[in-house]
This record gives C-alpha cells, sequence and structure tokens, in this order.
C-alpha cells in the first residue's frame, strides 16, 4: 500500500525538515514524582511529630497518676490513724 504507514517511527516533515515522532512514553513525570516525595515527607515529618507528643504525653499522663496514687495512699494512712 501506499501511503499508509505501519511503523512506529513513521517520518513526517515538520517545519525545519523530516523528523521522527516518538510515541507517548507512559509513566510519571519528574515534576509528579517531585510533589508526590514531598507530600510523603510532609506526612512522616507530621507523623513524626504527632508520636512524639503522643510518647510525651504517656510519660506526663504516667507521672500524675503515679502522684495522686501516693496521695490516695497517704490519705488512706491517716484516715486509718484517726
Amino acid at each position: 500500500m501506499i501511503g499508509a504507514a505501519t511503523e512506529p517511527d513513521k517520518m513526517e516533515l515538520g517545519a525545519h525538515g523530516p523528523s521522527r515522532r516518538r510515541p507517548a512514553a507512559s509513566g510519571f513525570t519528574l515534576v509528579e514524582l517531585l510533589v508526590a516525595v514531598a507530600i510523603f515527607a510532609v506526612l512522616a515529618a507530621a507523623s513524626t511529630g504527632l508520636l512524639a507528643f503522643a510518647i510525651d504525653s504517656r510519660a506526663v499522663a504516667a507521672d500524675r497518676l503515679a502522684g495522686q496514687a501516693a496521695l490516695v495512699r497517704t490519705r488512706a494512712l491517716l484516715a486509718g490513724d484517726l
């Protein structure tokens, strides 16, 4: 057949002479990958901060419970002495 191109590297006449047309590449661009990495980094930083806050608040709660338990024991001892 004349005029029918079956090859993927079909030659076309462009403004600056013959050029080869590249097939559209599938995948992600560099900008898309950088955006995804940036989002992941922000989420990782936020979750690290949240985890540190949870650990600190757990330690504070344990200290306060220990202090309250000491007060309850002291009150029980004083009530037993009276």
